[in-house]
């Protein structure tokens, strides 16, 4: 499987902005999906490096399928390699989309 690799300073405060799609790119309606977004370092892991769940997320643009969340500097206040999970049920659980991250954190120089 091939991941998107995100580089990011460890601290360092960061929206992530996602633009949900169909296969053949349309954007779907996601004004009333129930969203998180969660990083472990690994995708086997009990414990979580940062979680957010659907109250943290901008669904204001989420009918052209947009969604966008805030990490703050506390939810990066490690370093090192991390994968971070979008989740996005969009009909009562029948239908569910994940996408995985690597995420790279570089020790801040704080």
């Amino acid at each position: 499987m091939d991941l998107i690799t995100i580089e990011l300073i460890q601290r360092e405060a960061k929206v992530f902005t996602f633009n949900i799609k169909d296969e053949d790119g349309n954007a779907i309606d996601v004004s009333s999906a129930v969203c998180s977004f969660y990083g472990k370092e690994s995708l086997g892991a009990t414990t979580y490096k940062f979680i957010k769940s659907d109250s943290d997320f901008n669904h204001t643009l989420g009918s052209t399928g947009v969604l966008s969340v805030i990490l703050n500097k506390n939810d990066l206040d490690f370093y090192g390699w991390a994968y971070a999970v979008l989740k996005v049920i969009i009909t009562s659980g029948s239908d569910e989309n994940k996408q995985i991250f690597k995420l790279y954190l570089t020790k801040s120089s704080e």
